[in-house]
């Protein structure tokens, strides 16, 4: 375990982060983590090494697993238990994945109407034309 590994992984977890819509963009979690951006710019450019507190900030705050920050062994995000034993990390992702297919239904929904439409449309231009 080297600062350089730990940094390198620090790194791609605040893209995964951004990347799973779990914050907005970099200067959010620099933000949320009490660094300033300059800092921060300095970490992920790899001209500076990120700090242990900044490590706990991370963990703390977007629930980053440590073993994976540490290791690199197990998943980016901790599986957080909520009091019914639920891990809200995977309720969040079902819901999720519900709302999607809902919008997936209508969407279909949606064309099917507009095909219909466009086949009547058709259907009453070629009327007009043989009549």
């Amino acid at each position: 375990m080297t600062k350089e590994t730990i940094n390198q992984r620090f790194k791609f977890s605040i893209n995964f982060l951004i990347k799973e819509k779990i914050a907005k963009n970099k200067g959010e979690i620099a933000l949320n983590l009490n660094c300033s951006a300059q800092k921060f710019s300095e970490i992920l450019n790899n001209r500076m090494n990120v700090s242990i507190d900044m490590i706990a900030n991370l963990i703390e705050k977007y629930q980053i697993n440590p073993y994976y920050i540490l290791t690199g062994t197990g998943e980016i995000l901790q599986k957080t238990i909520n009091k019914n034993n639920e891990c809200t990390f995977c309720q969040e992702k079902e819901e999720r994945i519900q709302e999607l297919k809902e919008t997936i239904a209508i969407l279909k929904d949606h064309i099917a109407l507009l095909n219909e439409t466009k086949n009547e449309d058709a259907h009453d231009a070629s009327v007009a034309a043989a009549g």
